[in-house]
C-alpha cells in the first residue's frame, strides 16, 4: 500500500467537525466519496422541496437544481482530479 498525508476534514450532519491526518488511500477516497454524498443529499433535498413549491418559490427551485448539480459536479471532478494529481506526484 502507498502512504500518502494529508490532513482531511470531515464534517457530519450536525456539523460537528472532524480533523485528521491521513496517511492512507482509503481515508482520503472516503473524504472525497463524502463530499459527493453531501452533494447528492443536497440535490434531492432541493428536489423534494421543488416537488411540494408553488408559484415563484418553484420557479425559483427549477433554477436552483441545475445550479447546485453544477457546483456539485464541478467540486467531485475537482476532488477526483487532485486525487489523481497526488497518485501522479507520490509515483515520481
Amino acid at each position: 500500500m502507498t502512504l500518502y498525508a494529508a490532513t482531511v476534514i470531515f464534517k457530519d450532519g450536525n456539523g460537528v467537525i472532524t480533523v485528521k491526518q491521513a496517511a492512507d488511500e482509503d481515508l482520503l477516497i472516503e473524504r472525497i466519496e463524502e463530499i459527493e454524498r453531501e452533494g447528492d443529499a443536497k440535490i434531492k433535498l432541493v428536489q423534494e422541496q421543488l416537488a411540494k413549491a408553488t408559484g415563484q418559490a418553484k420557479a425559483n427551485l427549477e433554477r436552483r437544481v441545475p445550479v447546485e448539480r453544477a457546483k456539485h459536479n464541478a467540486r467531485a471532478a475537482k476532488l477526483r482530479g487532485a486525487w489523481q494529481l497526488v497518485k501522479e506526484a507520490a509515483a515520481i
